[in-house]
């Protein structure tokens, strides 16, 4: 298992990097998903001890996948936004006239 800095030791997660705080919570993750397992688990052929460090790296691995993947999605959006050449616009919402309700309004027209 993986030491954690000595700042993510404590129970005070404001003083927490955001990297210490990603590796605390994955960490717990990882402990909460092996004491299920642990209840679980029964083979003929693998130790559980084999299989927890196992697991421990797969769900690593995974979580380090999913990170690399969002992070480059995210690059690709922010890219083409850039591209389109400057900041997107959203409409600003229309005042309905005074004779009619607002969209969502609780009261019926006469």
């Amino acid at each position: 298992m993986m030491d954690l800095p000595e700042e993510a030791q404590g129970d005070d997660a404001e003083l927490l990097s955001p990297e210490a705080q990603y590796e605390k919570e994955l960490q717990e993750l990882i402990n909460t998903t092996l004491a299920e397992e642990r209840e679980h688990f029964h083979s003929d052929v693998e130790s559980f001890s084999a299989h927890e460090e196992r697991l421990r790296l797969e769900i690593k691995t995974e979580f380090e996948e999913f990170q690399r993947r969002f992070a480059h999605g995210y690059e690709v959006l922010l890219n083409e936004v850039l591209q389109y050449g400057g900041p997107i616009e959203t409409p600003a919402e229309e005042e309905p006239p005074p004779s009619q309700p607002r969209s969502g309004s609780s009261y019926l027209k006469p």
